[in-house]
Order: C-alpha cells, then structure tokens, then sequence
C-alpha cells in the first residue's frame, strides 16, 4: 500500500502551486493509507511494530513530496538558482530530521511529527545552487501550513518543529521560521543547548530531503552529541520537558522510559 501512494505521489512530481493546493492533493492519499493501515492494526494483521513503521514511512514518504513541492516553487519563483537547467529536487543541502516518535518508528494516525528542517550552505555552495535564507524560511513555514493545523480542511499530520529556540537564539530566523542552518547548529549544540534540544537531535534521523548530505550530518551530530554521554539529571530534564516547565502530554510512560533507556545507552540506542 505505501508502494501505491509511492507511485501516485510521484505525480506531483512536476507539480507546483499555492499550499492549499498541495494539502488538496496529498489529503487523499494519505487517507487511504491510513485506512488500509488502520484495518490492518485493528483486524491483527499487522503487528503494532509494523503498524508503527508503516505510518513513519507515510509520514515521510509525504514530508518528501512536500518538501520538493515548496523547492520547485522557490525555483520557479527565482528564489533558488541553479546551473542545471533543471531544478536539483531533492535540493542538495535541504534536508528534514525527525525525532521523537517519527524517528522510533512509532506513531498515532496523525503524528504528531517532530520535525527540523536543516539546510547546509556549503553543500549548497559547492553544487552551485544559491538559496537565500529567507527564502528556505519561507518553506519552512509553508510546510507548516501544508500539514499542520492553519490547513482549513484539517490537519494531515500535527507537525511539532524542534529548535525555535535555537533559532531566535542565533538570531538566523523569525518568529514564524523554523529553518536551521548547519554552521548554526554546530555552534548552539556544543555551546548553551538545552538537555532537551541536545536529546532531541541525538535521536533523530534523517526523513526527508537529501538523505546523503543529511545522514552525513546526523553522524557528525551524533559524535558530537554523545562523546560525553548524558548525565542522569540532564536524562530527567530532557525526558521530564522539566527545562520548558511543562511535561511532554504527547508521551506515554512507556515511551519515556524507552526514551530514558536511549539517553542511558548512549551510542548504542540504535541496538537497543
């Protein structure tokens, strides 16, 4: 069945147009993979292992046309250049990390997604695309809007973006842009993160986008990230949500305790 939303959303692959009309296309799609994975779940076809790794691949397999979607509309727009004649999509440089119940492989019907869009300017530099910042805010927001709930027809996946902090803290983005820069990221990860940003971007993965450029990225995160482990405090505080004064509603005991065993393992969560 995700083969067969595969195959339709490779449709779109030459399509652009306003927001609106890309949540109009995708909404279908996706509610007939939820269905048919929802009747697998509940008639015990399918384990909840693979019910759960089945709407992580829908969630991505959509988080993907989205984002080539807003990167061909920026080249049409004149917002990126490049010097092939035909717009790179993926974008080279551009990609999307997931965390929490996304990256688990772990999910509800509609997410909600926790998502960061991350953007390299030296991959962009070296395959000769030039994209203004603004212009990859723009996208940000834009897929926020596609999915999340300023979509009058209804949300199709509740999307979370991770690292707002980070972002009015290097001063890189508005209130409204979630888009992060790599440089940025670097510099705030080994510097005054959080316990929770530095959990939440220790246990991503990579799901939309240049998959190339950002696996290299999570790997070079994840050796940063881990070389001095977690301390049991910052363990609590990132799993608790005590550093945002509230706890995370959207995780069942269960899940916090994985995500306490993770934190605890280290660079062996993956195994665990």
């Amino acid at each position: 069945m995700i083969d067969d939303l595969a195959h339709d959303l490779d449709a779109l692959d030459r399509a652009t147009g306003p927001t609106s009309a890309l949540s109009n296309a995708v909404r279908p799609l996706k509610e007939r993979a939820v269905v048919a994975i929802g009747l697998a779940d509940i008639t015990g076809i399918w384990t909840q292992e693979k019910v759960g790794a089945a709407l992580s691949e829908l969630a991505e397999r959509i988080l993907d046309a989205g984002l080539g979607w807003f990167v061909r509309l920026a080249f049409r727009h004149g917002e990126f250049t490049a010097q092939e004649d035909a717009a790179p999509v993926p974008l080279p440089g551009l990609f999307v990390l997931g965390g929490g119940a996304i990256a688990a492989n772990d999910m509800s019907y509609c997410g909600p997604l926790e998502v960061a869009l991350v953007y390299d300017p030296e991959i962009l530099a070296a395959q000769k695309v030039t994209a203004s910042d603004r212009a990859i805010f723009r996208i940000a927001s834009e897929l926020a809007d596609a999915f999340g709930a300023l979509n009058k027809d209804g949300t199709l996946f509740e999307i979370r973006h991770q690292g707002i902090a980070m972002a009015k803290a290097t001063k890189t983005a508005s209130d409204t842009a979630f888009a992060l820069s790599v440089p940025d990221m670097r510099a705030f990860l080994n510097g005054d993160a959080s316990p929770e940003d530095r959990a939440w971007f220790a246990t991503t993965r990579v799901v939309a986008g240049d998959r190339k450029g950002g696996t290299a990225f999570a790997e070079e995160l994840s050796q940063l990230l881990w070389h001095k482990g977690f301390k049991a405090s910052d363990i609590r505080i990132a799993v608790s949500g005590e550093a945002s004064g509230k706890d995370a509603p959207h995780r069942d005991p269960h899940r916090k305790l994985v995500d306490t065993c993770q934190l605890a393992l280290g660079q062996q969560h993956d195994e665990f």
